[in-house]
């Protein structure tokens, strides 16, 4: 199995050992971050997990066979201001570098998954770190990666990337400078460009709860503001919520 290299990821990172953490091991890289006392950006990466964090609070066995990287940014106004820019531009920098990397297209389902043939294979999580005075202090993104195959997988209807790890370390570090340049240089036109290329189900037939309502209609892409657009089957446009689209599922 292939090993988290700090010499490599120290040359293509450009970090120092105190903003390069590395573990066989952890209960999540997320923990870990929160746990920083050091200012400036850090990478955490980790072979194995034992509680991963995921969204609305799920935790998950995360094994030896994946990418596990929390990326650890200061808190900037404009991340602030439009909340999703974050999380969808490190989405779609993440499905960038799988395709340098990995030669693998991969789809993205609005907010924060990656998809191969229908398939999950990554997921986004972001989250907000404030001081002691309550105030914001940090991002913390969590990427976690299905690199090489695992039985776990087939029971969650997800997928591998590749059928080994060896690219483990060369993704890292590229995930690492996307993300950051993602940061420093943030475009919502880039971001909504990239998610409706590459958009799970788009123009396809999809059904969706939309508050009691059960809803079917074409899945449109984002709009200016980085919305999901649906029309239903009456013409009516609708603007999906976050966790709207979370159960967003193809009409067979």
């Amino acid at each position: 199995m292939t090993k988290l290299e700090q010499d490599y990821l120290l040359a293509q990172t450009g970090l120092d050992e105190h903003h390069l953490h590395l573990f066989a091991e952890v209960d999540s890289t997320m923990t870990v971050a929160e746990q920083l006392s050091l200012p400036g950006i850090h990478l955490i990466a980790a072979d194995r997990m034992t509680a991963g964090r995921g969204q609305r609070g799920h935790s998950f066995t995360a094994p030896a066979t994946g990418v596990y990287v929390t990326i650890v940014i200061p808190v900037r106004p404009v991340f602030l201001q439009q909340p999703g820019l974050l999380t969808m531009g490190v989405a779609a920098a993440t499905q960038q570098v799988l395709q340098m990397v990995l030669w693998k297209t991969t789809s993205l389902k609005w907010i924060n998954d990656l998809y191969l043939y229908n398939h999950k294979v990554g997921g986004i999580l972001v989250e907000l770190k404030s001081d002691a005075e309550n105030q914001p202090e940090s991002f913390l993104i969590g990427i976690g990666l299905n690199l090489a195959p695992h039985r776990s997988l087939a029971t969650v209807n997800a997928t591998a990337l590749s059928t080994t790890m060896v690219a483990k370390n060369q993704l890292i570090a590229a995930l690492y400078r996307q993300v950051v340049d993602f940061s420093a240089h943030p475009d919502g036109q880039q971001v909504r460009d990239c998610y409706n290329q590459h958009l799970l189900w788009r123009d396809q037939l999809v059904q969706v709860q939309v508050g009691n309502q059960l809803e079917r209609g074409l899945l449109q892409g984002l709009d200016q503001q980085l919305r999901l657009e649906l029309v239903d089957q009456n013409g009516q446009l609708h603007h999906l919520t976050p966790d709207e689209a979370t159960h967003l599922r193809p009409v067979q």
